[in-house]
């Protein structure tokens, strides 16, 4: 059956000590994937306008993982809906998360919970195995050692071979002696076919010998073989959890590559890479004119709201100071004040001029003025 643990975040709740999230405590287990937070955000009825990133960081092992809606996160009735990854946790741990809340694509706040892992049963019957599992392999090495050392104590010494061939030859050479004048013609043969027994009997004891050689060997070349078969097992286990260890470090290193890249295109998106408008030649007013050779008179502005003017301005033939009025996009807030050199028919000379917020380019008549000046436009 489903199993919720129920949070509920008030960013109006600040923690000045921990630079304002709030701490909520809850606990659950390792490797129970059926436990689910369900995360009740006051003042947000959460839905698909809402962004929502989940970091969590695992205390034993240093981990940082990055859930973002989609999977193990979701939104459901208004609330939060997620799953965390405890089967990365091998043993109890605590672990921090932290809560990024956005909308729109504009952020809007961040918070904290906490919460402890337990060691779940399956990880302490795992502990349990693999104690039992030691034990068994240290008796089983001293028991074979034992056994090692008892048999070599039954294995006959050289000492009683040479007594009992001893007995065999002296009882040989007293018999020999009470029948040597019966079996003189047959001692010969007789010696021969003593010898021929012994030898064969030594043959057949040092071919049981060999055997039983053998048969230990074949026996301490099997309990190796279970040794190295055992040993083998373990580094195979060892290397695939060193394995499964570098594909958790590269999945998480491609999370943290995906966060980052998502942050990234993100933020790339805002730019502001737009195509400008291009330069507006305006009608003056009031007898003014301009001038190729100096720069006729042209104004644009850029997608930022600056206001660009620039030209030659000729007040030789002008009725009055107002010699041209701005659209009403194009005006500013407040009144433009700004100074051009005058250096056309005569001494170099300081021209003060003015935009006025009705758009009114004020310069005094009789003026010859060259000038390029930008400001923001306003709202």
């Amino acid at each position: 059956m489903q199993q919720y643990i129920d949070l509920t975040i008030d960013f109006a709740k600040r923690n000045d000590r921990l630079n304002g999230i709030t701490l909520d405590r809850v606990t659950t287990r390792s490797y129970d994937t059926a436990i689910k937070f369900r995360i009740e955000i006051v003042g947000h009825v959460l839905d698909a306008t809402y962004g929502v990133k989940i970091l969590t960081k695992y205390h034993k092992s240093g981990l940082s993982v990055m859930t973002t809606l989609g999977g193990r996160l979701e939104i459901a009735d208004g609330k939060l809906i997620y799953t965390p990854k405890v089967n990365l946790i091998t043993e109890a741990d605590y672990v921090r998360n932290f809560l990024y809340l956005s909308k729109d694509g504009l952020g809007l706040d961040m918070a904290q919970f906490n919460y402890e892992v337990d060691l779940s049963e399956i990880d302490k019957t795992a502990l349990e195995v693999k104690l039992v599992y030691d034990q068994s392999y240290e008796a089983l090495i001293a028991e074979f050692e034992q056994a090692l050392e008892d048999y070599k104590l039954t294995l006959p010494q050289a000492s009683e071979l040479r007594a009992e061939i001893d007995v065999i030859l002296n009882q040989f050479g007293v018999d020999s002696q009470a029948k040597l004048l019966q079996w003189e013609q047959g001692a010969d043969a007789l010696l021969k076919t003593v010898e021929g027994n012994e030898s064969a009997r030594v043959d057949a004891e040092t071919t049981r010998k060999t055997a039983e050689t053998d048969r230990v060997s074949s026996e301490t070349t099997r309990k190796s073989n279970e040794t190295a078969r055992i040993s083998n097992e373990d580094e195979r286990k060892s290397a695939e959890v060193i394995r499964l260890a570098s594909e958790l470090d590269r999945v998480n290193a491609e999370n943290v590559r995906s966060a980052f890249y998502e942050g990234f295109e993100s933020e790339l998106d805002k730019k502001a890479n737009k195509v400008q408008e291009d330069w507006i030649t305006p009608t003056l007013l009031n007898g003014w004119g301009t001038h190729p050779f100096y720069g006729i008179v042209k104004y644009f502005k850029n997608s930022l709201g600056d206001v660009h003017i620039k030209g030659h301005f000729d007040g030789t033939n002008a009725n009055s100071n107002h010699a041209l009025t701005l659209p009403l996009n194009y005006r500013p807030d407040g009144i433009v004040y700004f100074l051009s050199d005058s250096i056309f028919g005569g001494p170099s000379s300081l021209v003060k001029a003015r935009i006025s917020t009705e758009g009114n380019l004020i310069i005094p008549i009789g003026s010859r003025v060259a000038f390029y000046i930008i400001y923001r436009a306003g709202a």
